[in-house]
């Protein structure tokens, strides 16, 4: 039996695995965002928490689920979290609602049009997204918080309007880049 002898080949394919191992351990995990729309409805998905290792390291993140109906402007949101009890299986939470004509103090009969899209601000959250919404007509924007809870008898998570403020340039911006063009 002939010891075993590193050559070139094996040097060669060593480094590069452990080059590779190096890249994929130091890369930041791939996150995405993902919304989709169907006539009056929008779905849009957000990281709500992150959870890390000592050295700062993602280790898993949470998403959040967000149901934005426009006809009646009521904005839902629910939370993962797998349960399984007996042959019965859960994945989403309770869905916890905003009612977005109140939260913008539109008039009774206003017709909004909404848009929202969630952020990522890294550290100086805590790793969370704000979802924002925006309504085009009154040119306001609203930020809001979406935090797994579970209480006895019920798993809706807490959603809170952090901030909403309102700029005219906004609506203008907005509106001026949604609206077609005009044809004369």
């Amino acid at each position: 039996m002939r010891p075993f002898r590193f050559g070139g080949t094996s040097l060669l394919a060593l480094a590069v695995g452990l080059a590779s191992g190096w890249v994929v351990a130091t890369t930041a995990p791939l996150r995405a965002s993902a919304a989709d729309r169907n006539g009056a409805s929008v779905v849009q998905t957000g990281v709500v928490t992150e959870i890390r290792d000592r050295q700062g390291k993602t280790l898993a993140t949470r998403d959040g689920l967000y149901i934005l109906n426009y006809s009646n402007g009521l904005l839902l949101a629910a939370v993962p979290d797998f349960q399984q009890v007996g042959s019965t299986t859960r994945v989403l939470s309770d869905f916890a609602e905003r009612d977005l004509v109140r939260d913008f103090g539109l008039p009774p009969g206003a017709n909004p049009r909404f848009l929202m899209t969630t952020l990522r601000m890294g550290l100086a959250n805590d790793d969370w997204s704000p979802l924002v919404v925006l309504e085009l007509d009154s040119g306001q924007v609203a930020c809001y918080r979406l935090l797994p809870q579970a209480t006895s008898g019920s798993t809706r998570p807490n959603f809170q309007l952090i901030e909403r403020r309102t700029d005219p340039r906004l609506a203008r911006s907005l509106a001026s880049a949604i609206e077609p063009a005009d044809p004369r």
